[in-house]
């Protein structure tokens, strides 16, 4: 931490100085929404939300979830290092924000977000529930213990024995009003597909609740082999190596096209590392009650 970043000739702020930066930049430069929740601007993790937020009022469940999972993660491992007063700032970020997960939390799930007219969007009694936002909520510990159990069984319940997608069930190919401009169809990638990373936040969540073996269950549902055997197609690799391909919701246009899902591709570097991260998760002994 007290490495200058970059090293050299000109040595740089030390990486606790850029983390503190960081913090501050998120609180003050993107700033905070009416509902205390980070605001959405272009986007967030999830490119096809690009209209929601671009008149600076949109704000991110998300992106809030993904922030206090993060500076809990920080300030706790500070507090035994000499960067204590550094730990008690970034926590008191964290418990600033902490507070607008709780208040995101209706029908049985987390919403997603609000668009720039200050309307919900990820409600589960007026649309799909988005699942990379259950996921992180849990893993930054947000919410209730009943409401982060809640938002995990709804992902589950909504994809019933089939692969976990990043959606409940699809949107039309064009989204609502003011949330994405492109078209894309029902079970593409966002819009429902089956999405490798989406997957692996959503399985460590489980395994971060002690739900290890529902997990590892759940983990060959990724697999494409079962899958395709499934469909009665010729076998392939084990697991998909592509960030996204198509869901369910795409069956009744050639679900299953030959060309689909990649698998001869060069490996995606973020999603495979994130496969890696959760199977450490679910292989590891559950955490003791």
């Amino acid at each position: 931490l007290a490495v200058p970043c970059p090293a050299g000739p000109a040595p740089g702020p030390t990486l606790a100085e850029r983390l503190e930066r960081s913090a501050r930049w998120i609180r003050d430069a993107i700033g905070l929404g009416p509902h205390g929740l980070v605001r959405l601007l272009a986007g967030d993790a999830l490119g096809a939300l690009d209209e929601a937020g671009r008149a600076g009022a949109g704000e991110s469940v998300l992106t809030t979830a993904q922030v206090v999972a993060a500076l809990r993660g920080l300030s706790d491992a500070l507090r035994s290092t000499p960067w204590r007063d550094l730990a008690e700032r970034l926590d008191a970020l964290q418990r600033r924000l902490a507070p607008a997960l709780e208040e995101a939390f209706r029908d049985g799930a987390f919403l997603r977000g609000y668009n720039d007219a200050g309307e919900a969007f990820g409600d589960a009694a007026n649309g799909p529930v988005f699942t990379d936002v259950q996921a992180w909520v849990v893993l930054a510990r947000g919410g209730t213990l009943s409401q982060r159990r809640a938002a995990l069984d709804r992902v589950l319940s909504a994809c019933g024995d089939g692969p976990l997608t990043t959606l409940s069930r699809p949107f039309p190919a064009s989204w609502p009003r003011g949330l994405c401009q492109a078209a894309i169809l029902p079970g593409d990638g966002a819009n429902a597909g089956i999405g490798l990373m989406e997957a692996a936040w959503f399985l460590q969540a489980m395994a971060l609740e002690g739900r290890h073996a529902e997990a590892l269950a759940r983990f060959q549902c990724l697999a494409l082999r079962p899958r395709a055997a499934a469909a009665g197609r010729p076998g392939f690799p084990g697991i998909c190596r592509a960030g996204r391909c198509q869901g369910p919701a795409a069956r009744s246009r050639a679900w299953w096209p030959a060309e689909e899902p990649g698998v001869d591709d060069p490996p995606e570097a973020v999603p495979i590392a994130w496969e890696e991260a959760v199977l450490q998760s679910l292989l590891a002994p559950p955490p003791r009650p």
